[in-house]
């Protein structure tokens, strides 16, 4: 799964933005720990997501916003976290 214990990078997410959605929530934290030369934890984290069977299989958004936050500091902006009917 990577060394989660890297330094996490900071990373900023708009829940209203299109970047709510969990496959970009995922591109960005990939690509911001990319930026910072976290190659490994980046393709660790789009390994553990690929992994997931999302339809239907009780993932959640707060699961994959969990999964998100090993990786990177995130900043939520935007109150409160979408429901998952918002991020269909």
């Amino acid at each position: 799964m990577g060394d989660i214990n890297a330094q996490r990078p900071a990373l900023t997410i708009d829940l209203i933005a299109p970047e709510g959605n969990v496959y970009a929530l995922v591109a960005k934290a990939r690509m911001t720990l990319e930026q910072v030369g976290q190659v490994e934890q980046s393709r660790a984290l789009g390994n553990w997501f690929s992994a997931l069977p999302l339809q239907g299989s009780g993932v959640s958004y707060d699961d994959v916003r969990r999964m998100v936050e090993q990786y990177c500091d995130v900043t939520w902006l935007n109150g409160s976290l979408p429901t998952e009917a918002e991020l269909e």
